[in-house]
């Protein structure tokens, strides 16, 4: 279209990376009536720990700068006195029939009746994994919050009744009670229909406060555009990026992330922590619903750098492992990975490092000589972190070793933190090492 931004078409929208292959319409219509089918008729369950979270200082915030992960693509965000919700969705499945298709399989980890007063809400597309007609309603008719939506949805919204929307084309932006919403480009497509396909825009969302900022992907396939909005609005305290929906590849690879290039994706927005999203709630696709934990890459060092996914994190309410493990919100700065440990695991999935120096161990050995007692009762809910462990002890090379190397600062760090969550994150933390460190003695 002449004069039009490039990813505008006349009767819709296109991706800024064209090389993208989609799949041929008819293998997309039998995979999605075949997963329909198959989370109908015969749903899978998941059976992920969980940890209420502390609603008490959710409700009482003076301030503090929390994330909780509700589940999916939900986010709570509290930055500076304003509550905001990412793609909400608290309805039993992701469709349009209340009695078919994916059907969730973990419990919001906060009630929708325990939500502070929410300000603001972003939406990143129109799938019904991320935009919830019942959610939605609810919101507005209860909260009464103002939504930030790509272009094309503000008549959606309009259709169904709410009219506090502000509509944005990528690089858009607008400010609400002293925070910077800003649209950012996304390698995903629209529809909610056969015959609406790419008529509304997709897009990540970047808040911005006083003194934070959060990077919020959405959902997105890889592409070059998370190095240019790191390079345009990063770094970010926080990056919300998805992991899950990758198999099969044919039909995921053009819009989804795999748990390898959600790494690379964190790096080229030049995050700080990281929260893994998009994994364990909804029956989506192929893999395992653990399958973003542990799946059987040939990355050694992105397996390693599980380990500090799975325990430095922001928080989750009701969370659920082995990613983003039990507790309730934490801040952000005892969240996730960190920035410096993806890059370690981006590296050794490109080449050798050297090995590590003999008394990065050392921590680790401090770790497993204080194992405290009350760890035992949760024996059951932690058995899946010993068959990772096992996984991960079967690869002694060089690239394991050398991203084993970058946990060292986290592993120093293993302490409750002020704030929510107790020092759950640190619990865990050692819970989990001693299961990595046994199977590794013992392969």
């Amino acid at each position: 279209m002449a004069g039009a931004p490039a990813h505008h078409r006349e009767r819709g929208y296109a991706n800024p990376n064209p090389s993208q292959v989609t799949a041929g319409a008819w293998t997309r219509f039998t995979f999605f009536v075949s997963r329909i089918w198959a989370s109908t008729f015969t749903p899978r369950t998941a059976n992920f720990p969980q940890v209420a979270s502390d609603l008490g200082t959710i409700h009482d915030n003076r301030g503090a700068v929390t994330v909780t992960w509700v589940g999916h693509a939900t986010l709570l965000i509290q930055l500076d006195g304003v509550n905001i919700l990412t793609d909400p969705h608290w309805s039993a499945r992701a469709s349009p029939m209340s009695f078919a298709g994916p059907r969730r399989v973990s419990a919001p980890g906060l009630k929708f009746e325990d939500l502070p007063p929410i300000h603001a809400v972003v939406i990143s597309h129109d799938h019904y994994d991320h935009l919830d007609e019942a959610t939605v309603r609810r919101l507005a008719a209860e909260h009464r919050p103002r939504f930030f939506v790509p272009l094309g949805l503000k008549q959606w919204f309009a259709d169904v009744g709410i009219t506090d929307v502000d509509e944005l084309d990528w690089w858009g932006k607008r400010e609400l009670r002293g925070l910077t919403f800003t649209c950012v480009p996304a390698q995903h497509f629209s529809g909610r229909t056969l015959w609406d396909r790419n008529r509304r825009l997709w897009s990540g969302w970047v808040v911005a406060g006083r003194a934070k900022r959060l990077y919020f992907a959405g959902d997105s396939a890889y592409f070059d555009g998370f190095k240019e909005i790191g390079a345009r609005l990063g770094p970010f305290d926080l990056a919300a990026v998805p992991i899950g929906a990758y198999v099969p590849a044919v039909i995921m690879k053009a819009s989804h992330t795999t748990p390898e290039e959600a790494l690379r994706a964190f790096a080229d927005v030049r995050g700080q922590r990281l929260v893994p999203i998009h994994w364990g709630t909804f029956d989506l696709a192929e893999e395992p619903f653990e399958g973003a934990a542990r799946r059987g890459s040939s990355h050694a060092g992105l397996r390693a750098s599980r380990i500090a996914m799975g325990d430095w994190r922001v928080g989750a309410g009701g969370a659920r492992g082995p990613w983003l493990a039990p507790c309730s919100q934490r801040r952000f700065d005892s969240a996730a990975v960190t920035h410096r440990e993806a890059r370690a695991a981006v590296g050794a999935s490109r080449g050798p490092r050297a090995p590590p120096a003999p008394t990065l161990q050392s921590p680790i050995a401090i770790l497993l000589a204080r194992r405290p007692a009350w760890l035992e009762p949760r024996r059951a809910a932690l058995q899946s972190f010993e068959e990772e462990a096992l996984q991960i002890a079967g690869f002694r090379d060089r690239q394991e070793d050398g991203v084993v190397a970058g946990l060292r600062e986290a592993i120093d760090d293993a302490k409750p933190h002020s704030g929510v969550g107790g020092g759950v994150s640190a619990d865990l933390l050692e819970e989990r090492l001693g299961h990595v460190v046994r199977a590794r003695e013992g392969h």
